[in-house]
């Protein structure tokens, strides 16, 4: 250890050496290696084509993980939009990202004119979910997708990951009520006979 770095280790950290910092950090980095391999040999389409509702099942898992990390915070209301948020107690409004990453983008929105000061506080924890969601997300994907790569990427592959795409687009619009959006199952129907048809 060099001297710059002789009083690194504190008793706030899980570790004591530096030598068990990098145990620890190669095994976390063995973990997600791991787990890549068994998400490409056991989930549909991993990475670039995974469905829809495969992706949102592992990002429930993130929420989850993020909620275990960050707890639900207490606040005190005064009047409509006032929030003083308590270091102990129960207080009148709680906010955990269960709660904000549960409202409908209308809910959030209309909350901005009337209570401002609340959406702001929902939209902290929104975004930093967010960040902590793709980070996640490229972790798991980084590596095999670069696996998967190919010098020749072909119009057949283009269109393959292009559909995956409006999948997620359409989806996003039925969950906002687009009237011209379609049903999931119809869009699948719809677009595997189009990959047939370029392929005759």
């Amino acid at each position: 250890m060099s001297t710059k770095t002789k009083n690194v280790v504190s008793p706030a950290q899980s570790f004591t050496t530096l030598k068990d910092f990098g145990i620890r950090f190669a095994s976390g980095i063995d973990d997600i290696t791991a787990l890549r391999k068994e998400a490409a040999s056991n989930i549909a389409g991993f990475p670039d084509n995974i469905s829809e509702e495969d992706k949102e099942e592992i990002v429930a898992g993130f929420q989850v993980r993020y909620a275990n990390n960050h707890p639900a915070k207490h606040y005190k209301l005064e009047g409509i939009d006032t929030l003083i948020e308590l270091q102990s107690g129960k207080g009148d409004v709680v906010i955990d990202v269960h709660f904000a990453m549960g409202l409908s983008t209308f809910e959030f929105s209309s909350l901005k004119k009337e209570r401002p000061n609340y959406q702001g506080i929902i939209n902290e924890v929104r975004e930093s979910f967010r960040k902590y969601r793709s980070q996640c997300w490229n972790s798991l994907t980084k590596k095999e997708r670069s696996k998967t790569r190919t010098v020749n990427y072909g119009f057949y592959e283009y269109m393959k990951k292009l559909g995956n795409t409006l999948e997620k687009r359409n989806a996003t619009a039925n969950k906002k009520a687009d009237p011209s959006a379609v049903g999931k199952d119809q869009f699948r129907k719809a677009w595997q006979a189009f990959l047939v048809a370029i392929t005759k």
